[in-house]
C-alpha cells in the first residue's frame, strides 16, 4: 500500500464496519494520500455483497473529483 501522497485529487470512502479494514487504518491511508475522507456510516465491505448495486452517492463522489 503506498504511503505517500498521491498525485491525483483523492477521496477515500470508507465504512465503519467495513472487515477488510479498520477505521483507524482507514483514516492512516487517507492522511498519508492527503485524500479527502469520507466516512458512510456502518455498511461493511463497499461492494455488491454488502447490497451495493447502483450508487448514485458513489457517482457523486466520482465526479466531484473532476
Amino acid at each position: 500500500m503506498p504511503l505517500e501522497p498521491l498525485r491525483c485529487k483523492t477521496i477515500t470512502v470508507v465504512s465503519e464496519n467495513d472487515p477488510y479494514v479498520s477505521m483507524d487504518r482507514a483514516k492512516y491511508f487517507s492522511q498519508c494520500w492527503k485524500a479527502q475522507l469520507v466516512n458512510i456510516g456502518p455498511h461493511g465491505h463497499i461492494n455488491v455483497d454488502a447490497g451495493f448495486g447502483e450508487w448514485p452517492e458513489g457517482e457523486k463522489f466520482l465526479w466531484g473529483l473532476m
